[in-house]
């Protein structure tokens, strides 16, 4: 089983309090911008992708 053995060697890293809260931020923010929370965002990335 290979799928076994790639979920033991992601166990090896220990995530400090830290490191999660940083992560959730990241997380709650994206979701917020994809949702729209902030009005119409218009990112680097959204620029290439309509042609502006």
């Amino acid at each position: 089983m290979e799928d076994e053995e790639s979920n033991d060697s992601i166990q090896c890293h220990s995530w400090s309090k830290k490191e999660i809260d940083i992560l959730l931020e990241l997380v709650i923010e994206n979701k917020k911008l994809l949702e729209g929370k902030h009005g119409p965002l218009v990112t680097e990335a959204n620029k290439r992708k309509s042609g502006w």
